[in-house]
């Protein structure tokens, strides 16, 4: 495929009765449904101890199936060892000192597993020098290290709130309002990729077997190790810290914000009725300047409660307070409310070290500060860390009418209305954009071996470096062009595959990737014959539909050989028609 000019890249609601604002003030005083919490700080070598009495319950029956590999426990493990912030657990004392994990058994139950010998790390990418270690087999230095971690706790103690209902549905309230603002990373291990000029070197890092005297070594030189501090926030004072400019809620790794005013309020219920809400987490960027990291929907939904933007709505334990804004509530609600605090971690300027180490560090941190609840999918964690020219025109991109048309993506500005729409909502529409200019030099730096995913990564991650304004203004027009053909022949159906059924095999009435990523990089190279090819489209039609009848099998898969293959099919399809 020809390629413009600096193009190439080298890899080197409910209804109730009305209440009177006194009543609401006397049901707060009441406290039926307000949550008594203590917090504790427990020593991870403690913690083995602890689970072996039986006094902690792992498997309470709303617990999630367990998910972590060997893998994931060694990066907890790592986490502790250079400092990362790492989220409390969550536990519910269903009878006197005796406790249920709402939040954490994986933490909990990888902490074990270390200084029970039963965890061989693996994986680890700031001390690989450890991997194939158990704890007894480490350096004395950083054994001493992990034991002087702990793992913080918030312990939900019983009180009239479970009392007074049904307590395995207040156990659950509780784990469900835990896990509304968390996010697992999936799929994607980002490596650290470093130009050098306009050359990129692809290489998988080895690591030579290290004495234990040069691990303790490493570990007393302080090479990476996160400098944090705690801060608690007064509800009602986020109002001005954000009005103040120094905290900065859409920096380049924020993912498309998610809230609707259900949920918004569901937050300031959780305040009322003192439910642990899951700290924050800053990155100090300059000095007293600050980028969220994790928790812009919290703060925009506490500023938007303060600021009365946020009429409360679905409120299930408090629904005499729907259709309030703040100004609205009576006394003592406004009063329990302010008197709350949002818990915060901030990771201070003096961790990184240079401009490079700066952006290693902030992907480092954002994906294991994501680790435990919604998954967030590749493309988001790409958003989140990739920013630069090329994702900002991904994004733009992504709004294209007819590629909105052809993936069945509303074509409007309404946030509410878009994002409940798979595709975007997941930002597989950006990755649609992505894919596409990816493909163009696929052959030419994809390794034999390497994930779709991982090549997707390195394209963005050097498109955002090396492709100048002019050869970004040429991908551009490139895509529109490209999606505005191939809607004028095929209509939204244009990517749409034949599938088999028991009468043979019909059109699955969705558009699927492995018609995309060949149709448009073949058709990509026939925009300069758009006239020849609108005059053809009804032997393209008909003829399309006779390729997937003889080649279904084809188009089962998207790896990099099937794409190869498909596109081959396609090239040869649209010259035998227009030669």
């Amino acid at each position: 495929m020809a390629l413009f000019p600096d193009e190439r890249l080298t890899r080197h609601e409910e209804v109730t009765d009305s209440m009177s604002d006194e009543d609401i003030n006397l049901k707060y005083m009441k406290g039926d449904i307000r949550i008594v919490t203590m917090n504790e700080r427990y020593p991870l070598k403690r913690v083995a101890t602890m689970l072996e009495k039986g006094d902690y319950e792992l498997q309470p029956e709303f617990r999630r199936r367990h998910r972590w590999n060997n893998r994931k426990k060694s990066l907890l493990t790592e986490s502790f060892l250079i400092n990362v912030p790492v989220p409390p657990v969550f536990l519910y004392e269903d009878r006197p000192s005796h406790y249920e994990v709402i939040d954490g058994f994986q933490r909990l139950k990888a902490v074990y597993d270390l200084f029970r010998d039963k965890l061989v790390l693996e994986g680890l990418e700031k001390w690989p020098e450890l991997n194939g270690r158990r704890y007894s087999q480490l350096p004395d230095r950083i054994k001493t290290a992990l034991i002087r971690r702990n793992l913080s706790s918030f312990i939900l103690l019983p009180g009239k709130a479970a009392k007074n209902g049904d307590e395995s549905q207040f156990r659950q309230m509780i784990f469900e309002r835990m896990n509304t603002g968390g996010s697992r990373i999936t799929h994607q291990e980002s490596r650290s990729f470093i130009p050098r000029g306009r050359a990129v070197t692809h290489h998988e890092e080895t690591t030579d077997w290290t004495s234990d005297e040069d691990i303790n070594l490493k570990y007393v030189k302080d090479e990476f190790i996160i400098v944090t501090e705690l801060a608690r926030y007064p509800l009602k004072k986020i109002v001005t810290m954000l009005d103040s400019g120094d905290y900065e809620l859409q920096p380049e790794f924020r993912r498309r914000h998610r809230w609707y005013n259900y949920k918004k309020s569901k937050l300031i219920e959780s305040f009322i009725m003192n439910v642990p809400i899951p700290p924050i987490f800053l990155y100090e960027d300059r000095i007293s300047h600050y980028e969220v990291m994790d928790g812009p929907q919290r703060l925009t939904a506490i500023y938007e409660f303060y600021t009365d933007k946020l009429v409360l709505e679905g409120l299930e334990k408090w629904p005499e307070l729907n259709g309030y804004r703040y100004s609205q509530l009576p006394d003592q609600i406004r009063q329990g409310i302010d008197r709350q605090y949002l818990s915060a971690i901030i990771l201070l300027y003096e961790t990184p070290k240079d401009e490079e180490e700066t952006l290693k560090f902030k992907q480092m941190v954002f994906e294991r500060i994501n680790s435990g609840g919604t998954s967030l999918t590749p493309q988001e964690n790409r958003n989140a860390i990739l920013r630069g020219p090329l994702n900002d025109l991904c994004c733009k991109l992504s709004r294209n009418k007819y590629l909105c048309k052809t993936w069945d993506i509303p074509e409007t500005d309404d946030e509410e209305l878009l994002i409940e729409n798979k595709h975007y909502q997941r930002m597989e529409d950006v990755e649609l954009v992505l894919r596409f200019f990816a493909n163009r030099q696929r052959r030419e730096l994809m390794h034999p071996g390497e994930s779709l995913k991982h090549y997707l990564d390195e394209f963005l991650r050097h498109g955002n470096q090396e492709f100048s304004q002019e050869v970004l203004r040429k991908l551009e027009d490139l895509f529109n062009r490209t999606i505005r053909l191939i809607y004028d022949i095929f209509g939204k159906r244009a990517f749409w595959l034949m599938r088999p059924r028991s009468d043979g095999l019909v059109w699955w009435r969705e558009a699927t990737m492995t018609v995309y990523d060949p149709m448009m990089y073949v058709f990509s190279q026939h925009v300069e014959n758009r006239k020849r090819i609108l005059d053809s489209h009804e032997k393209i039609q008909y003829g399309l539909e006779e390729l997937y009848r003889t080649n279904y099998h084809e188009f089962k898969c998207i790896h990099q050989d099937d794409i190869d293959r498909q596109i081959a099919l396609f090239e040869d399809f649209i010259a035998s028609i227009i030669g």
